[in-house]
């Protein structure tokens, strides 16, 4: 299967290929600080060839990002991340060259629309207990139209002065385990793997780091899992080998990206975690390959 290889701007790799792509990216329509065609421009002045965008729990930036590709030179890879717990983990499936107008996926994204905005209300009821009162078209307004997340609402209460930071309010106040924190609704991993199958799209595990176990890989394997992210900000050296060692162990897909959501200190990373195009085509094989085998 594919290989990442070493992808850092720094990299002696970088020198040697000329087109490249970036898996992993986030818009205003999710928990990212940019317009997909603000990504676009900038996607365009690093010189990628591709750009996926794997906003959280929707694929509305995806309407607008496919339309402008054009102009700005950049193949948009349709995508989404999607996420569930394991045992208290949290974690994180990508998928690739999906059909955004799949009815399962529509249905599915319907249901965790509703869920994201009733745990917004109810985290907005938590900090009020405490003194901490906003109002819900606040955040709603930050989310502007795509899915809510608690990124939007610590946007929010920076805005209102009522933390001085982002990372403020996650620290204090919104973080896991933290006074107005409240759990997600979530579906099983298999669950995820088979609705990106559903809307005929590739199943990678996202950034799964140190934290995620062979044995849970292969659970994931035998659910469809199709592949697995390498390259990835929080994968130094030795995790990308380790992963690459596992992919290529289980026959999986290697892929990676810069997980992009914005210039907010720690994202500048955009541009620093790039892989060959050749993993995107190598993706677009394997879809062909997928699909006539299960004709």
């Amino acid at each position: 299967m594919s290989d990442t290889g070493k992808t850092t701007s720094a990299g002696s790799t970088r020198h040697q290929i000329t087109a490249w792509a970036d898996l992993h990216t986030h818009t205003t329509f999710s928990d990212g600080s940019l317009s997909p065609e603000e990504l676009l421009r900038i996607a365009r002045e690093i010189g990628l060839k591709a750009l996926a965008i794997t906003d959280h729990d929707t694929v509305e930036a995806l309407q607008s990002a496919l339309k402008l590709a054009p102009q700005y030179g950049i193949e948009i890879i349709p995508a989404i991340e999607l996420g569930t717990h394991v045992n208290g983990t949290e974690l994180h499936f990508l998928g690739y060259l999906i059909d955004i107008d799949s009815d399962t996926l529509s249905h599915y994204l319907e249901e965790i629309r509703i869920t994201r905005r009733n745990r917004a209300v109810a985290i907005l009821k938590k900090l009020s207990a405490y003194g901490l009162h906003l109002r819900l078209e606040e955040v709603l307004r930050r989310a502007g139209g795509g899915s809510i997340g608690r990124p939007h609402i610590a946007a929010a209460m920076v805005e209102n002065g009522l933390v001085s930071s982002f990372q403020e309010a996650f620290d204090l106040w919104i973080g896991d385990g933290k006074p107005a924190h409240v759990n997600k609704g979530q579906h099983s991993p298999e669950e995820l793997i088979h609705l990106i199958h559903e809307a005929d799209g590739i199943a990678i595990l996202a950034h799964p780091g140190n934290r995620v176990s062979q044995s849970l890989i292969r659970r994931f394997i035998r659910a469809g899992l199709d592949g697995i992210e390498v390259i990835h900000p929080s994968h130094d050296d030795q995790t990308q080998q380790m992963l690459k060692e596992i992919a290529r162990k289980y026959g999986l897909l290697m892929t990676g990206g810069s997980d992009f959501h914005g210039f907010r200190g720690h994202q500048n990373v955009f541009g620093n975690f790039i892989i060959p195009y050749k993993v995107v085509e190598q993706l677009k094989k394997y879809k062909i390959y997928r699909s006539r085998k299960s004709i």
